[in-house]
């Protein structure tokens, strides 16, 4: 509720302000406040103008557990998103872990949240691979607020 948000590193580029367009279409102005390239996460602060923030939960996730996207799949047109599926795995890729999941996501959902069954966030998008729908990965919440050196409270 301070306006702190998490998003990919590639989302924000070398940019110091990106725009944030919340779910009903008002636009603001946020400043880039730290990035981790080498984990490809950048933490942003704008104002939430009232807005809630989504719970956050570290830790273990289980394959076959149910989890929900939100995302701008091809850009602005589909923001807000909500897409479904399930864990499939948890992987290790050059030293970095990812959530592994058949939920949904396609170019413009980079930075989105991913969330579990109750709705908090456990992960956000960072990649999927075109040639095989239905295999996308996920930086893990714990890895994101690690790189970002933030503390959950």
């Amino acid at each position: 509720n301070d306006g702190y948000m998490v998003t990919n590193a590639h989302v924000v580029g070398d940019e110091k302000q990106v725009r944030v367009r919340w779910s009903d279409g008002i636009e603001t102005v946020a400043e880039v406040v730290r990035v981790a390239k080498d984990r490809d996460v950048a933490l942003i602060k704008t104002n939430p103008r009232d807005r809630d923030p989504l719970p956050i939960k570290r830790g273990a996730v289980t394959p076959g557990a149910r989890v929900y996207a939100i995302g701008s799949p091809l850009g602005k047109d589909y923001q807000g998103t909500l897409s479904s599926g399930i864990i499939s795995a948890t992987r290790v890729m050059e030293g970095m872990r990812y959530i592994q999941s058949d939920v949904s996501v396609t170019h413009g959902s980079s930075g989105g949240a991913l969330l579990d069954e109750n709705g908090a966030m456990i992960g956000i998008t960072v990649s999927g691979i075109d040639r095989a729908p239905g295999l996308n990965f996920f930086i893990p919440i714990g890895d994101v607020m690690d790189f970002l050196a933030l503390e959950q409270q």
